[in-house]
């Protein structure tokens, strides 16, 4: 990492723990086949237990319980009584064998209703459920993404709990950099006061901009983690590329190719206009006519439609390359740097805390960003 200030160990903690999350529930969804334990129980059995639920048949129940308690957990929720009940006891979750637990419990002709198809083995039957399974996950990869991360985030220590009741949404690796700079009286404030310890306070603004933009950087390695800020980085990358040419001009819209201007690069009298219609998380591309040019799932890939050949071409692109051709040349080129993405995201630098700067090297950008792979 770049850089001739220092940087907080907080921040390298937190992004290798997110890129080792986000391999994790990449390996469960894409490598349905792969039976090699997760180094992580926890996820696994989350994802075991949320892929089951978002294809779970609505002509039964699903309980979970524990042995002897006399309350059983419903999936769904408030089902007709008359229902068939499938019960899993949270031992055999909790020893990974939610799955398996599943199956034995339905027949032949029930596993074909479900699964779609007649399965020969046990083996079969279970590698078709992991593939429904993650097929499901993966449409929602980045809220499941999300939870995971939070739940790893929890914390026993009193007082990462008492700190987190002001800064809630600061990584426990943050928080725990927070207290161990605290004095005795602002540990002691942390306990009794409604509000936080000034010097933290000013301290805990500092992290929340920084962890802000490390989220966009990791947007352009992480699908699971790209945002409206990721989008932005890609963007104002985009504009950055050494032949980039001046005479196009990219705008984002809200809703629709009139909408209200989220952003832009290039100049408003540019020969080539593009626009990008932002509505439920995707987008839809138009050319300076109002042409629909497509639809796509996220920015990069709103990008590839919006160039035309000619740019393509000048940017080295093969004409016919997708979008992951287009992600890999805005990361191997040099993202937009901190102080040029603070700006385009609209925010003010807030001034580092002196003591935090006692970790690795300050990065002007992503690079130095673990692989995902």
């Amino acid at each position: 990492m770049p850089g001739d200030r220092r940087w907080p160990r907080a921040f390298l903690l937190d992004t290798v723990e997110r890129f080792r999350l986000d391999r994790e529930i990449r390996r469960f969804i894409e490598h349905p086949e792969d039976e090699t334990p997760a180094k992580d129980a926890d996820v696994q059995r989350y994802l075991q237990q949320v892929g089951l639920q978002l294809i779970w048949p609505t002509s039964r129940v699903l309980q979970l319980f524990e042995a002897g308690a006399a309350n059983r957990v419903e999936y769904p929720q408030d089902s007709a009584e008359d229902l068939p009940r499938i019960s899993v006891s949270e031992a055999q979750l909790m020893a990974g064998d939610l799955w398996i637990s599943v199956l034995n419990h339905l027949d032949d002709e029930q596993i074909r209703e479900w699964l779609g198809d007649d399965y020969a083995s046990a083996a079969d039957r279970l590698l078709a459920l992991r593939r429904k399974a993650g097929e499901a996950l993966a449409r929602r990869r980045n809220e499941v993404f999300d939870i995971c991360y939070q739940f790893r985030q929890q914390s026993g220590d009193p007082r990462v709990r008492q700190v987190r009741r002001f800064f809630a949404d600061l990584p426990t690796s943050m928080v725990r950099e927070l207290i161990a700079r605290a004095d005795e009286d602002e540990l002691r404030q942390l306990s009794t006061a409604q509000v936080a310890p000034p010097r933290m306070l000013r301290d805990a603004l500092w992290y929340r901009q920084q962890l802000r933009l490390n989220r966009a950087y990791e947007g352009l390695y992480l699908a699971s983690a790209a945002g409206e800020d990721s989008d932005v980085l890609v963007l104002h990358t985009l504009e950055t590329l050494p032949c980039w040419p001046g005479c196009m001009r990219i705008e984002v819209r809200q809703a629709s190719p009139a909408g209200a201007l989220l952003d832009s690069i290039g100049l408003e009298q540019a020969e080539l206009q593009r626009v990008l219609v932002r509505a439920d998380g995707r987008y839809r591309v138009y050319n300076g006519l109002g042409q629909s040019l497509g639809e796509a799932v996220d920015m990069v890939t709103a990008l590839r439609a919006a160039l035309p050949k000619s740019v393509r071409r000048t940017l080295g692109m093969p004409l016919e390359a997708d979008a992951s051709v287009l992600r890999a040349l805005l990361v191997d080129h040099t993202p937009l740097p901190r102080v040029q993405l603070l700006a385009a995201l609209g925010m003010t630098a807030v001034s580092p805390p002196v003591a935090a700067m006692a970790g690795s090297s300050l990065p002007s950008s992503a690079r130095g960003l673990p692989s995902s792979r």
